[in-house]
């Protein structure tokens, strides 16, 4: 059936409508809607809405030069002011500024209005048809503004002391004040006088660029584009060649393209400075230096030391080119520069004192072992050391798309050399130590990291990321005492710190279970004890698994199932994990069948749970991957992943709690890290109609499929869409750790390459 057309209805009537026909710029309706409105209802507002739609009309004639209508429009004013009082300063004013003075002042004697005739008769130099005081205080006004631009600032002063507080020309006499601390210098005194200036009238807008320049309060105040307009005003009321020259200098500096325009003009810019400003020549030279480094090419290194002659600090510019080949990713001749560079410093040229000439080569030597093993290094993978459930859901996200290269020992030129190097010319240069250590570590040549470590740590007890790393290579060469030993040193140097006190706990849990293994009991009572407070504070599940393991180990049962019954029971925080630990210690401890047989039981009733908790399941895969990177190995060990990858699934059957929102984005974090891509990719669609304002699970998605690595424009449109739609539900969400996705969408977006537009969504 056919729809019935409805008769089109004319909008009301109303400001609305009347600031819509202004925008158009059709002034005669704006005029007419207005007056209708005005003369129907004739309310304060619809007078005053009334005369600002004269003033616009007004404005607009003038500009464009409509003499007839600007006529038309001030005649229309004056015959509404003279029957409503409270619109009649506004339309005297629209008079003054036309010059119709002897109209504006019948409409209203206002001090107002006299200031902007006094405007006009500045703007003129000459008071027709004006009162005597305004003849008379413009002649003491132009007096004063003549002997100021004579120089004569005492004799200006004087003059504009004739100006009284009453004047119509008292702006124009504070503007002058402005202006005479501003040729001196005194800026605080020229804004203390131009502060006080009516932005209504004509001595404000001579002023605000000038201001606009040295008041940084009032310049961040401006919108944008007035900015734009005030400084493009002052540097024509202050512009010189040198000025014009370092604009002209501006234009191609900082953008993509050829700097060969810019030479000439610093030619000219040189050459006015150097006699009297040398210092400011060294610094235009800085400048260019730096630009040639982004968007240079080998026939500006020719114009610059045409110019400037050799920088001091790079005479031949080896220096320059290491940095341009480094940005190409040109390795080996960027290796070539920078030992040349090394060289040239290691020769003592002058003006480098010897603590920051070692230093700088320390540096060199630094980068240039980076640098070789860039040149043999093909191999990545991710960055964890086996502690992800203790890791916040915003770390694990920033990792994930920042994997990390897996070093091997070169074969093209040793780096260790160079760090060797690095580290005698520079022995408390923490960042050249840790990038040795590091090094060795990633080459599995711990005792060599531990080493260099110890020896810096000397001089330097308490720095806490060398101690760390030193630790890290205790634990891998199976020494959990020195891995203990160095990390409590860290925490003592900053107690405060829970990260710190996280690995320590995990420290004293990892040499327990070491000793454990060993049988050598002693030891492990020591450091149960030892280890009490940091451990069972934060471990508790696992603490109380492995005192329920020493204890059983040696016969106490009685014991053991005292302090083993609260730990598995179910629903109590980490049950699954503590019942996982205790049946596969029980395992590789080679405890007695029948002893071992209860844990075994009661793990698998707990892989058997049909809605596990997220929290619980999370705790069993971090004590399952917390196995393996010990390099603990048991039977059955891949066969518990599995089991622990249907719970994470299972999970998703849990009853819905808000407060479970976090677990699941920690769960589905290690899961990434453990490159479980499919079953992430199918639990993020899951979460995301669960938690729609949660971002975290849009990106945990795209990072599943960056796993499955298929590199199609598909690909990159599904990343695309879902990285918008993290950055859309991040805005939405209220959790600061949520706010804080959106600094790294942009990041993301450019390792992708796109933009954070959306896109075509394939499932």
């Amino acid at each position: 059936m056919a729809r019935k057309r409805v008769a089109s209805v004319d909008p009301p009537l109303g400001r609305k409508v009347i600031e819509q026909t202004l925008k158009r710029n059709d002034f005669l309706k704006a005029m007419e809607l207005a007056k209708t409105l005005a003369t129907q209802t004739p309310t304060d507002d619809h007078k005053k809405l009334y005369a600002d739609t004269l003033r616009a009309a007004f404005e607009s004639f003038t500009t464009q030069g409509k003499v007839k209508a600007v006529v038309e429009t001030l005649k229309a004013g004056a015959e509404f002011a003279t029957a409503n009082a409270i619109v009649a300063e506004d339309i005297a004013v629209l008079h003054a500024k036309a010059g119709e003075f002897s109209k504006a002042l019948q409409l209203s004697n206002s001090p107002r209005v006299n200031g902007h005739i006094a405007d006009l008769c500045v703007n003129r130099g000459k008071a027709d048809g004006a009162s005597e005081q305004h003849k008379t205080d413009l002649a003491t006004i132009l007096k004063a503004f003549h002997e100021y631009e004579a120089g004569r600032d005492d004799a200006a002063r004087e003059a504009s002391q004739a100006i009284g507080l009453t004047s119509p020309y008292l702006q124009w006499r504070v503007l002058l004040r402005g202006l005479t601390a501003y040729s001196t210098g005194d800026n605080a005194r020229a804004i203390e006088n131009w502060q006080r200036l009516n932005n209504e009238y004509l001595p404000a807008k001579l002023s605000n660029p000038l201001r606009a320049k040295i008041d940084p309060k009032f310049r961040e105040s401006l919108p944008a584009s007035l900015q734009s307009q005030y400084q493009q005003q002052a540097e024509n009321l202050n512009g010189n060649e040198v000025t014009k020259g370092l604009r002209a200098i501006q234009r191609f500096t900082g953008r993509e393209q050829s700097l060969r325009e810019v030479w000439k003009h610093a030619v000219a810019v040189v050459r006015t400075l150097k006699p009297t400003q040398p210092q400011l020549v060294d610094r235009l030279g800085q400048v260019l230096y730096h630009a040639i480094l982004r968007q240079g090419e080998p026939s500006d290194l020719k114009e610059y030391r045409t110019i400037f002659g050799a920088p001091a600090d790079d005479p031949k510019f080896l220096k320059l080119e290491g940095i341009i080949f480094e940005s190409m990713n040109e390795i080996e001749p960027a290796v070539k520069r920078w030992k040349e560079y090394e060289a040239w410093l290691a020769s003592k040229p002058a003006g480098w004192p010897d603590d920051l000439r070692d230093l700088t080569r320390a540096k060199l030597l630094h980068r240039i072992g980076g640098l070789l093993e860039d040149l043999d290094e093909d191999e990545f993978g991710d960055d964890h050391d086996g502690e992800p459930d203790f890791r916040s859901p915003l770390d694990i996200l920033e990792s994930m798309f920042r994997p990390r290269k897996v070093r091997k020992p070169t074969e093209v030129e040793d780096p260790t050399e160079y760090y060797r190097r690095s580290v005698a010319l520079a022995p408390n240069w923490p960042q050249g130590v840790q990038e040795m250590i590091e090094y060795y570590q990633d080459c599995e040549l711990h005792d060599e990291a531990v080493k260099y470590g110890e020896q810096f740590l000397e001089r330097n007890s308490g720095n806490i990321p060398i101690l760390q790393a030193v630790a890290k290579s205790y634990k891998q060469l199976g020494q959990p005492l020195g891995n203990i030993a160095t990390l409590r040193k860290a925490l003592a140097t900053n107690p405060l710190d829970e990260g710190l006190s996280v690995s320590v706990a995990l420290a004293y849990v990892s040499g327990i279970r070491h000793f454990l293994i060993q049988n050598q009991f002693r030891e492990c009572e020591r450091l149960l004890e030892e280890g009490k407070d940091p451990t069972e504070k934060r471990l508790p599940g696992t603490y109380g698994s492995l005192k329920v393991m020493v204890a059983r180990k040696q016969g106490r049962n009685e014991e053991a199932d005292a302090i083993e019954q609260p730990l598995v029971e179910v629903g109590r925080y980490g049950w699954m994990s503590s019942r996982y630990q205790l049946s596969v210690l029980g395992l590789v401890t080679k405890l007695k069948p029948a002893v071992r047989k209860p844990a075994d039981v009661r793990l698998n009733e707990a892989f058997a749970c049909s809605q596990p908790k997220p929290q619980d399941v999370l705790h069993l895969y971090s004590a399952w991957s917390i196995f393996r990177d010990e390099q603990i190995e048991y039977r059955g060990q891949m066969k518990h992943e599995k089991q622990i990858l249907t719970l994470c699934e299972r999970s998703l059957q849990a009853s819905i709690d808000p407060k479970c929102e976090e677990d699941y984005e920690r769960l589905l974090g290690h899961c990434l890290e453990e490159e479980q891509g499919k079953l992430v990719k199918k639990m993020a669609t899951s979460l995301q109609l669960r938690f729609a304002n949660n971002p975290m699970f849009y990106v945990m998605q795209a990072q599943a499929l960056l796993l499955e690595g298929k590199g199609s424009y598909r690909l990159q449109y599904q990343l695309m869409n879902l990285l918008h739609r993290a950055s859309e539900a991040a805005k939405n969400s209220t959790q600061p750790r949520h706010q804080q996705v959106l600094e790294m969408l942009s990041v993301l977006n450019n390792q992708i390459g796109g933009s954070p537009m959306p896109m075509p969504f394939f499932d």
